[in-house]
């Protein structure tokens, strides 16, 4: 059994794929969540700054994204066991050497599973290419 398919069994137990749609879009709708890890599972990550990479999940099937020094927006729904994210509209801002910002945005786009262990979401990207490990983030007071 794949290390994703035993995670997924163990979140589930025997009731089924954490994936279900209104369910899902619950979890999901009105949260914001920043990253604070990407890579493979042989090649782990840890982000910097991870308040300068963050993703919010709006009503209306829209996304925020602050990637470093850019911002932008798109669509993202459910399809039973999968989640997709964008195409992605940003901003074009040339951000520091050190940013991580194409590759964030790159990775949201390419998206297409996700699940929550231990507090944290994971988006993972399809043949192995990665996941996002993100940390739920306090949604920002509205004046």
């Amino acid at each position: 059994m794949t290390s994703l398919a035993l995670a997924v069994a163990t979140i589930t137990g025997c009731g089924g794929l954490p994936f279900a749609d209104h369910e899902g879009e619950r979890t999901l709708r009105a949260s914001r969540w920043e990253w604070i890890a990407g890579g493979t599972a042989a090649m782990p990550r840890a982000v910097a700054q991870p308040a300068r990479y963050t993703v919010e999940f709006q009503p209306e099937y829209r996304v925020a994204v602050r990637a470093d020094c850019n911002r932008g927006i798109g669509p993202w729904r459910l399809d039973g066991g999968n989640v997709s994210i964008g195409p992605l509209t940003m901003s074009k801002r040339i951000c520091g050497a050190d940013s991580r910002g194409r590759e964030f945005q790159a990775g949201l786009e390419a998206v297409h599973q996700w699940y929550l262990l231990d507090g944290a979401l994971f988006l993972e990207m399809p043949h192995d290419r990665g996941v996002l490990r993100m940390a739920a983030q306090p949604a920002e007071a509205t004046p």
